[in-house]
């Protein structure tokens, strides 16, 4: 049974859709009210990956894009692959609550481990990978990390702080691939796991996301969105941005910037 908040999601952004003018936006925009939501459940599994017959990610890299070539994904295919990382990561222990490191690049892995999370109702702290050594060993000291999930380039980075990550509470490594000992491969972990999951039931005022500032004038500052105020808050990208159903939005900001996932 669809929840009151993700009936007034879904009104609401039928309503920016449609809307002929900003006026007409602005008047009739209500945000939709407390309770239990969670976007990647709701909204993403249940909706979503039913409904929609478009594409949900077109890939593409740099020796795709010197073939022509581009990988397709559907929503439930995406649907599937997180689900099948949501049980391998409740299964190592990491669950509600629990603060994870994503350090990915744009590539299919991280836009499903962002959903797998969501729906498990861990934190997100999603991180550029240019990030130093030193930087990643201060966010994980204010942040408290459980885990980190990494990308293979940035794994000797890690490895330089690593003593000093463990002492923090980061229990778990994961990269995508068989980079050396003490790292799990993201790949043994999701093989052979359900394509089924039953997402946490979360409110929307809990922690969802921990963003970290550019540091560009001072000390990166931790910047904290709940279950409400990124998905449902990302109602208002998807207007400023003119999207609308089977637009494709190219995206090449870095994971670790600010405003980053899309409601849409």
């Amino acid at each position: 049974m669809a929840s009151v908040v993700l009936d007034e999601f879904l009104k609401q952004r039928n309503m920016l859709l449609n809307a002929g003018s900003y006026e007409e936006a602005k008047a009739n925009f209500r945000w939709p009210p407390p309770g239990e939501f969670n976007w990647a459940v709701d909204y993403f599994d249940k909706h979503l990956a039913e409904t929609a017959t478009n594409p949900a990610l077109v890939y593409i890299n740099d020796e795709l894009f010197k073939t022509g070539d581009s990988r397709i994904f559907s929503y439930p295919e995406l649907r599937a692959r997180s689900n099948r990382l949501a049980n391998a990561l409740t299964e190592l222990g990491i669950g509600r609550g629990d603060v994870v490191m994503v350090m990915l690049n744009n590539r299919p892995e991280l836009f499903e481990t962002f959903l797998a999370l969501m729906k498990m109702g861990a934190v997100i702290a999603p991180a550029t990978t240019l990030l130093l050594p030193a930087d990643i060993e201060d966010r994980a000291a204010r942040a408290h990390f459980k885990a980190i999930i990494a990308d293979p380039e940035v794994v000797n980075k890690i490895n330089q702080v690593r003593d000093r990550l463990e002492k923090l509470g980061v229990k778990y490594f994961i990269t995508l691939g068989k980079p050396g000992p003490g790292w799990l491969d993201y790949y043994e972990l999701t093989s052979g796991k359900s394509e089924n999951f039953q997402g946490v039931r979360t409110k929307t005022d809990e922690l969802l996301l921990v963003y970290f500032t550019s540091g560009t004038t001072a000390k990166p500052k931790m910047v904290m969105h709940t279950h409400s105020s990124y998905p449902i808050g990302h109602l208002t990208t998807m207007y400023w941005v003119g999207a609308k159903p089977g637009y494709r939005h190219m995206n090449i900001s870095s994971p670790g910037i600010l405003g980053y996932l899309s409601g849409s």
